[in-house]
């Protein structure tokens, strides 16, 4: 995400943020509404953005998001497979919500999302 597009909504901070630390700044303007239009669908975008940047707090709220079905819909499956992502990067926040969205899981499900966990972090390395 090149820093010029950022420019418009955040002129002076863009500078200094990191493209993920941007990209989850969007995505929580846009939730709240915070200076931009309140529009959850693309908060869920920039979530992902940042998420998929290895970003744990943009992780963190991808799996609120998700868990709440605010943005997007709403799934425990993808709740659980962004917070144990957030957990594994460090973001402790992420715990409840990762408890709350495994008691929806079949225990095959959990055993599935934390492999896909496992395998995701793996590649990263």
């Amino acid at each position: 995400m090149p820093y010029a597009a950022l420019k418009p909504a955040f002129p002076s901070a863009t500078s200094h943020l990191d493209a993920a630390a941007a990209e989850l700044l969007l995505g929580l303007r846009h939730l709240t509404g915070d200076g931009v239009a309140k529009d959850p669908v693309r908060a869920v975008h920039w979530f992902r953005q940042a998420a998929e940047r290895n970003e744990p707090r943009a992780q963190y709220w991808l799996a609120r998001c998700h868990l709440t079905g605010e943005g997007v819909r709403r799934s425990h499956k993808r709740a659980y497979f962004w917070c144990r992502m957030a957990l594994a990067n460090g973001q402790p926040d992420s715990g409840a919500i990762a408890a709350g969205a495994g008691q929806h899981l079949t225990p095959e499900e959990r055993r599935w999302t934390e492999a896909e966990v496992r395998a995701v972090l793996f590649r990263r390395r």
